[in-house]
């Protein structure tokens, strides 16, 4: 009996070993779970900060790239316009030596002077190069529809024989570079 005892108490001795055991497995387990979630936890934090600074950084770059295709854009812009400016302004100048030449020829007697072929000649020539560089002189003739945004009118005339706002005489040619007007025409317009 006495053995039997001894080998129930060595039985219960074990059991309680192979408890502990099992109980310091468990609990050395959970430790190295506690370990494993904490670290999965910090670099979790550290992917998410690490893709709230890339999105941040992505932004930043979207945003620079879109200002840096408006600042192109205007830039264009800026430039077109400036040298149109300065084509118009440039034309302007020019247009008192055209208005002259014409001027010469109206007022020019003699259809076979060689003077009177020499100012034809030179006021084509003026001409071609304000086509050249898309300089268009404004229509009005006579009889043609008066519209203020091309026409100046200096005068008003009664005259039967028109109809109301209408162009009667040009007194000086008008020209457009596109859709900018350098110089209106100045005309005498019908009531």
């Amino acid at each position: 009996m006495k053995k039997n005892k001894n080998n129930v108490e060595n039985e219960t001795i074990e059991n309680k070993d192979e408890n502990n055991t099992a109980e310091n497995t468990a609990s050395d387990n959970q430790a190295e779970q506690n370990n494993v979630d904490e670290k999965l936890s910090d670099e979790q934090k550290q992917i998410n900060e690490l893709k709230e600074k890339y999105d941040k950084e992505h932004e930043l770059l979207l945003r620079t790239a879109a200002e840096y295709e408006n600042f192109r854009k205007r830039s264009i812009a800026e430039k077109q316009s400036a040298y149109t400016l300065a084509k118009i302004e440039a034309v302007a100048a020019l247009l008192p030596v055209a208005d002259n030449l014409e001027r010469a020829l109206t007022a020019a007697s003699d259809d076979s002077s060689d003077l009177k072929k020499g100012v034809e000649m030179t006021l084509q020539q003026l001409n071609d190069c304000f086509t050249a560089i898309g300089v268009e002189a404004i229509k009005a003739e006579p009889g043609d529809p008066f519209n203020p945004e091309y026409h100046n009118a200096v005068m008003h005339v009664e005259n039967a024989e028109m109809e109301q706002n209408v162009i009667v005489q040009c007194f000086q040619k008008g020209y457009k570079l596109g859709d900018k007007i350098i110089r209106h025409s100045m005309v005498q317009v019908a009531n």
